[in-house]
């Protein structure tokens, strides 16, 4: 929070335990006032939470791919699959 240097995100990590902002109920309505602010940004949102899915898999893809190096590639000295997990490393930095 600005003006609370280093203090910030324990100020909002105590709002997770003060029941008095956790034992109070959404207002009716509170949700659909949030999706029509979100509506005109939907194709927007739609691309945000596509871009991280995208960026989840090549977190994951990247040491499978670097495993795959090591077992399949180095140890039985297959070079020729070395270089070819190499690139697709290669291309997901790049993505």
């Amino acid at each position: 929070m600005p003006g609370m240097p280093g203090n910030g995100w324990q100020v909002m990590a105590s709002f997770r335990r003060d029941s008095s902002v956790t034992q109070q109920r959404l207002k009716p309505g509170t949700v659909k006032r949030i999706a029509a602010y979100a509506r005109p940004h939907t194709r927007d949102l739609g691309l945000f939470l596509g871009l991280n899915a995208l960026g989840a898999v090549i977190v994951v893809a990247n040491p499978l791919l670097l495993k795959a190096i090591i077992d399949r590639g180095i140890v039985p000295e297959r070079h020729d699959l070395v270089i070819y997990l190499a690139l697709g490393v290669a291309a997901l930095a790049l993505l």
